[in-house]
């Protein structure tokens, strides 16, 4: 029986019985150069510009069979491969221009020049073997034709610089508007946008209640004068008054004014030494004032001279008199003490012992500068001191001074401070 061929890659099909003892040449001949082609082949195909046919014969090496063909030589004409059902890869790699690969006598696919495409014989004409990616990473891409509107594109394949793509008249593309003249807007005239300058004319302008007044001119810019009104979300005023003050409302206007109650923390002095602790250049204003004792203690014992004391004073100086002041302690039965030259802290002083606490003084009297005090202290072995006085001055008081009764005994121990309000 005569040997037949394959319909698509021409391989020789042996007759039952044929070519004993060389079938194997046939077969080796089929497997290793003509499947080889068809599956990997790789053939350069010179192209001579004009109808260049490239043939699959029946059991033998052709051009066609080969998967990857590159063409070389001149574009611009036609490369007509056999009607069998055949995936092709080509490459232009011609000098120039497109080359169109199809079946004799049907349309084909133009490959462009230098572009690698891949392509199918359907048995009819050559096609394009892919149209559709479920994902597609690229790294650059370069268009043959511009991207149509219709597909996400603008249609155009250029762009002049600085103007502006704005869609045309019929609503199927885009045009552009150049900018024009320095300083020009893109303008609309309800229909269409175009590039003109800005009217700078101002017909009118008022700023209604706001307690701001605009400038007269019609031209250019409009400057406001005068203040925002509290009644617009201003504050109708126009300074920010002293470091410090905050913005105070009597119910209709606002106001830059001190704080109606500031505390001001002193600065620690430590009570390891002397025989008295001043704080001085306290500002005037003040309505309380807090001294706070961190352990305190002094040399020796007993009722009287080692018992701490408090003084306040004025711009002529720390008063020693006319105090009226006690101190109260219970130790198995209260100790009651008093003095008339300063703020009584405590009735006994108990050696070794230090005192943690706090004396307050409070202006009672603005006109009379009269100050009354009160304060607890306890002290290191577990008792508790009550005070409380009072002392008017003859001017705003200014300092205050801690010491001892007798004014001799020696701060041995701690740390006092104040904190004033005003």
């Amino acid at each position: 029986m005569a040997s037949t061929y394959s319909t698509n890659l021409a391989l020789e099909l042996i007759g039952t019985g044929d070519q004993t003892g060389t079938w194997g040449t046939t077969t080796n001949t089929n497997l290793g150069t003509l499947l080889e082609q068809a599956i990997s082949g790789y053939v350069t195909q010179a192209c001579t510009g004009g109808t260049d046919t490239l043939t699959i014969p029946n059991g033998a090496s052709g051009v066609a069979r080969n998967m990857y063909i590159e063409l070389t030589g001149t574009g611009g004409g036609t490369v007509v491969v056999p009607a069998n059902k055949k995936l092709y890869l080509i490459y232009n790699n011609c000098s120039s221009s497109a080359v169109t690969v199809k079946v004799s006598g049907q349309t084909g696919v133009s490959v462009p020049n230098t572009s690698k495409m891949f392509l199918v014989c359907n048995g009819t004409d050559v096609v394009n073997a892919v149209n559709y990616f479920a994902s597609l990473g690229l790294g650059s891409l370069t268009l043959t034709t511009p991207l149509a509107v219709t597909s996400g594109g603008t249609g155009q394949s250029s762009v002049t610089a600085y103007n502006v793509i704005v869609g045309n008249s019929g609503g199927t593309g885009f045009t552009s508007v150049a900018p024009g003249a320095n300083g020009n807007v893109l303008t609309s005239n309800g229909t269409s946008w175009t590039s003109s300058a800005v009217s700078s004319v101002v017909s009118s302008f008022s700023a209604g209640s706001t307690g701001l007044t605009p400038s007269t001119g019609t031209t250019g810019a409009v400057t406001l004068a005068g203040t925002l009104a509290a009644a617009n979300g201003g504050t109708g005023i126009t300074s920010a008054g002293t470091s410090g003050n905050v913005l105070t409302s009597n119910g209709s206007a606002w106001t830059s004014a001190a704080p109606a109650s500031r505390v001001t923390l002193g600065t620690p002095q430590a009570s390891t030494s002397g025989t008295y602790i001043d704080f001085t250049s306290i500002p005037s204003g003040v309505k309380r004032i807090t001294v706070t004792l961190t352990g305190v203690g002094s040399t020796g014992s007993g009722a009287g001279n080692p018992c701490l004391l408090i003084q306040i004073g004025d711009s002529g100086g720390i008063e020693t008199s006319g105090y009226v002041s006690s101190a109260s302690v219970t130790d198995g039965a209260t100790l009651n003490a008093s003095s008339t030259a300063g703020f009584l802290v405590e009735p006994v002083h108990n050696s070794g012992t230090t005192g943690h606490g706090s004396v307050s003084f409070f202006l009672a009297n603005s006109s009379s500068y009269s100050w009354v005090s009160a304060g607890v202290l306890g002290d290191s072995s577990g008792l508790s001191r009550m005070s409380g006085g009072s002392k008017s001055l003859s001017a705003e008081l200014d300092r205050i001074r801690l010491t001892t009764v007798g004014g001799t005994a020696t701060f041995s121990a701690g740390e006092i401070n104040i904190q004033y309000e005003i």
